[in-house]
Formats: C-alpha cells, structure tokens, sequence
C-alpha cells in the first residue's frame, strides 16, 4: 500500500519520470489507466456536438492537488482533485488547503438543493389580463409538469414562482434534470410548457429566457440558487492553525471581516477570495461549459474564530453548475480527470458539487493565510516564474 502523498521530485518535477510516477501512483488509488492524460491523442469524432469548425483540442497543464478528506453526503473520504491552469502556485494553494482540512477531520459538506431554473417572460395586453393568467397557473400547475414530463425520461418541473410586472409575468420554472446539467433539457420543456400556456391564455408575446439567468452572476441566484445548492465547513484546531499555518483564529476572521467591507464598496455578489480559480480549473479539466463559471461565482465564506481559538470556516456556492454526464464530461482527460474523483457517469453529479464547493474552500483558507504571512508575492515569484524571454 502506498503513501496517500502525491509523488514529487524537486529536482526535477516536470520530467517524465515524475509525471509517469504521479500517474501510476493516481491508477493505483482509482484501478484507472489514464491513455489520455498520459498522451493519446483524442479522436477527432469526439468533439462531435460540442463544436463547430472543429480543428484541434486545446491543451492545458493538469496538476493534481490531495489528498482532501471530505464528510459529505454524497462524496466521502480522501479525494485527489485535478485542476486544468496556467497560474503557477495555484495547486500549491490548493493542495496546503487541502492538507490542512484532511489533518483537521475533513470537511462536511452538503448540496441543500438541486433545481435548474428557467425564467420565461409572458407578456399580455394589461395588468389585468397579466393577474388572471398568473391565477390560471397557478391552477393548472399539475397540467404543465405532465407537459414537462413528455419531453424527457430526466427532466421534471417541481415548482413554479410567478412575478407580476406590469403587463407582464415572469414564470420561474424549478426542474430536475438528473446528472446533466440540463441547460439544454430545461429550455426544451420551458418551450412546451409555453407552447401549451398560448393555447390555453390570450398571450400577446412572449421571451423563453424573459428574465435571463444564463452565464451570468445574479442576486436571485445567491438567493434562490440555480443548479446545486452547496455548503461545505471546517473546523480547525487552535493547534493546528499555529503550528502548521503559524497564524491564529482571530487573524483569519479579521481577513473575512475585512473583505466583507471592502466587497460591500463595490457591490459584489460574493465575498470570497480565489474560488473562481478552482472554478474555472475543474471545470476545464473535467469538461465543464466553463462559461457556467460567471453563474457559479455567487457565494458567501465565512472565518469565525471561537473561544478556545479553532476556527469556523465555511463556503457556500447557491448556483454551482455542473454535471457528470452529457456535453464533454465522458470524452478524453476529461472522462479521466472525473474518474480520478469517481464522479463520472449517473449518480455522481451531488458528489462532484460536494468536491467542487469543499476544494474551493481550501483555497480560500490558503489565500487568506498567504494575506497575512504576507508571501503571496513570494510564492508567485518562486512557482510562477514562465516569463517571456
């Protein structure tokens, strides 16, 4: 049985070597053998439905940061996390994170809720019209889940929220839609569901993305969520933040407390330090739509030290969208970078959010450390040190 540490030459940490090492050590841990990741060339025909005028696959540097111990719901034990960057030192960032939640228990993490939102807008002739289609709705409810349920063996609407604004309504409709993301899912039930309200009420018009939502940070989102609805928290011993953080409770919440005035200033839907970096890291690795990156932003972190000095801390992402099947989740590296967390394929969608929201919070813990040892600077100048010549 090997060690759970990641293989590493610091002599050398880019040779071939080092890299076969890593990826022997990572198909011992998963049983998976990683063609892809090790060099084979994707095939052509995968990228078909994905893109048009297609001319080559991109290529951006993997590392791999773990192990991380996560207490979830879904996802539970030690996970090695792949991230696709060009950052130099933002493994590193992740992976103290990561080894400083694992020496602390591991983190808890739960997904609250799992709805893919659409929000159509109808548009009548008057107010008046607007009130009695809202009632109308709102009565038939049952009739539009069973359009809905027509249009696919996955996608079902379980609420509806109806906003009156002038003459026109917002119609928000919650749907499942399994371990896809379901963009493509919802939006075809969203057009049935019109489809039978224009047969059915005096509609003058009408916008299938009324109130759009798409790929873009939103105050509904941080409060009503969109997709996964994910919660991840830690509590870490006075101990273990002196000796092996050297910074204490009441610093980090300082930090918290500090960039929660200075966002306020600028009016920003999140407080949080460096999760767009996991974001966009993981999804490019595990063939997320990384445009989903400017919606999932929204959240909230929090730094709370307690009386005996161990400190609270916790991330909350309201609309992380992501999926682990459908769209390029089970072609090339990213079919193996999900496995290597064993998120790919049916079921697996909660687990990934859980690993997704709990790596995320690791680097807002090794951030904030880095704020206040005042190294930030030093460690980008020691790891990322690619300049032009």
């Amino acid at each position: 049985m090997t060690s759970n540490k990641i293989p590493r030459n610091p002599q050398d940490d880019y040779s071939d070597a080092i890299v076969n090492n890593r990826l022997s050590f990572l198909t011992e841990k998963t049983g998976t053998n990683f063609s892809y990741l090790k060099g084979k060339l994707v095939e052509n025909s995968f990228a078909k439905g994905n893109v048009e005028n297609f001319i080559g696959y991109a290529q951006v540097p993997i590392g791999i940061a773990g192990p991380l111990k996560i207490n979830g719901d879904f996802a539970q034990g030690d996970f090695y996390v792949p991230l696709a960057t060009n950052e130099g030192a933002m493994v590193a960032s992740f992976s103290r994170g990561m080894k400083i939640a694992s020496l602390s228990g591991g983190i808890t993490t739960k997904v609250l809720l799992d709805l893919y939102r659409v929000n159509p807008m109808l548009i009548f002739d008057s107010l008046s019209s607007a009130t009695k289609a809202k009632i109308w709705i709102e009565e038939n409810f049952n009739s539009l889940q069973k359009e809905v349920e027509k249009t696919s063996n996955f996608c079902r609407l379980e609420k509806q929220k109806i906003t009156i604004l002038g003459r026109r309504l917002i119609l928000s409709l919650a749907f499942k839609t399994g371990d896809a993301l379901g963009a493509n899912m919802a939006t075809k039930a969203t057009q049935v569901v019109l489809d039978f309200l224009v047969k059915n009420l005096e509609i003058e018009n009408y916008l299938i993305h009324g109130q759009d939502l798409e790929k873009r940070p939103s105050g509904r989102n941080l409060i009503e969520g969109r997709g996964k609805f994910v919660t991840a928290e830690i509590k870490i011993s006075k101990d273990t933040l002196e000796e092996k953080l050297k910074v204490t409770a009441k610093q980090l919440s300082d930090v918290c407390e500090s960039y929660f005035i200075g966002y306020s200033h600028l009016l920003t839907m999140s407080n949080h330090l460096q999760t767009a970096n996991l974001l966009a890291a993981i999804f490019i690795a595990c063939g997320q739509d990384v445009a989903y990156v400017a919606e999932s932003i929204v959240g909230t972190m929090s730094f709370e030290d307690c009386e005996d000095g161990s400190l609270i801390a916790s991330l909350t992402l309201p609309a992380l969208l992501v999926a682990t099947v459908g769209g390029g989740t089970n072609k090339g590296t990213s079919a193996e970078c999900l496995t290597i967390m064993d998120c790919l394929g049916k079921g697996k969608a909660r687990k990934f959010a859980e690993i997704v929201c709990a790596s995320a919070l690791c680097g807002e813990l090794s951030l904030a450390v880095a704020m206040i040892k005042k190294d930030l600077v030093d460690a980008h100048e020691k790891l990322n040190r690619n300049r032009p010549s």
